[in-house]
């Protein structure tokens, strides 16, 4: 049975890089208060859809309730990166 998961993102990307920055969720090492706590208080206007995968729902098992904060977390981490 396929399992759909909406997601709350601060930034409009497509699906398909919603589920890039998933799976890089998956490979996260340590998390930075001060980011976590911004991306806290980002308005999340983009609702994403995604059908998740087997290794997409362990992803979210994994994290449960937080995934969606954590993914925001990934996609702010890594604009700031590519901004640099």
């Amino acid at each position: 049975m396929k399992k759909n998961y909406l997601f709350s993102i601060y930034l409009a990307i497509t699906p398909l890089e919603l589920r890039f920055f998933l799976h890089e969720l998956a490979h996260l090492d340590s998390i930075d208060l001060d980011t976590l706590s911004e991306v806290a208080h980002l308005e999340k206007n983009t609702k994403i859809r995604l059908t998740l995968t087997e290794e997409d729902k362990k992803i979210v098992e994994k994290y449960g309730k937080l995934t969606n904060s954590l993914l925001n977390y990934v996609i702010l981490d890594h604009t700031d990166k590519v901004r640099v």
